[in-house]
């Protein structure tokens, strides 16, 4: 299963550092334009928990 990530989306995911994403390419979208977007493969667990997260400011 993949999932089908937008750049803005991608961008969040990349702070956790834990997001497997490959780049899946251009993609026309109505409204919006040429879209640059992304597979999501998986997750890596590096022992990060949610609570570490969420305490962060940048988030």
């Amino acid at each position: 299963l993949k999932i089908h990530l937008s750049a803005s989306t991608k961008a969040i995911l990349d702070r956790f550092g834990t997001f497997i994403t490959q780049l899946r390419g251009s993609v026309e979208m109505k409204g919006k334009g040429t879209q640059t977007t992304y597979w999501l493969l998986g997750e890596e667990n590096k022992g990060t928990s949610l609570h570490d997260l969420c305490g962060r400011p940048d988030l």
